[in-house]
């Protein structure tokens, strides 16, 4: 960015120059015209000296013009390169974020079906873990509860999972 402000303060320099000098010019031909009527002489000598000169002045100033602004474009081109890579890795960046949060949300809806199952477990029958359960016994409300809970809460992760990588294929062909 530096470089291309100094490309670009060079050109309005260049070009001020070229302003100045074609003033001065036309005030030194000016002058000469006053001159030659004056002393009713001939200056044309003198005249197609000057216009050599300032010829010479203005044509160094378009050549330096435009290699400047051959210069500025490159300069432009790189810096919108670098915005685009720049734009790409906060998009990138997005979708990670976005991702965690949809895992992030799946997790909290298991708790929160946990945590609406939590009211059986003070229903009257024994407690009976799944190891305890013998042929003839059933398992607690809340114990079925709370493992189909986490069993839901599994398949809704691996199904977001899944549904991720499946949006990231789809994008990327």
């Amino acid at each position: 960015l530096d470089l291309s402000l100094r490309y670009s303060q060079r050109m309005r320099c260049l070009v001020t120059f070229e302003n100045t000098i074609e003033i001065n010019r036309q005030n030194y031909l000016n002058t000469l015209t006053r001159m030659e009527v004056k002393s009713q002489g001939d200056l044309t000598g003198w005249r197609n000296q000057a216009n050599h000169i300032f010829g010479t002045f203005q044509r160094q100033i378009e050549v330096n013009l435009v290699y400047l602004q051959q210069g500025e474009r490159l300069l432009d081109t790189a810096i919108n390169t670098i915005r685009g890579l720049v734009e790409i890795d906060q998009a990138e960046r997005d979708r990670i974020l976005e991702n965690k949060i949809q895992i992030i949300g799946v997790g909290i809806g298991a708790g929160a079906i946990a945590a609406s199952t939590s009211a059986l477990i003070f229903q009257q029958e024994p407690i009976t873990f799944p190891w305890q359960a013998y042929h003839g016994e059933q398992l607690h409300p809340f114990i079925w509860a709370l493992l189909l809970s986490f069993a839901f809460a599994g398949l809704g992760f691996l199904g977001a999972i899944a549904l991720i990588k499946f949006r990231k294929k789809r994008r990327s062909a």
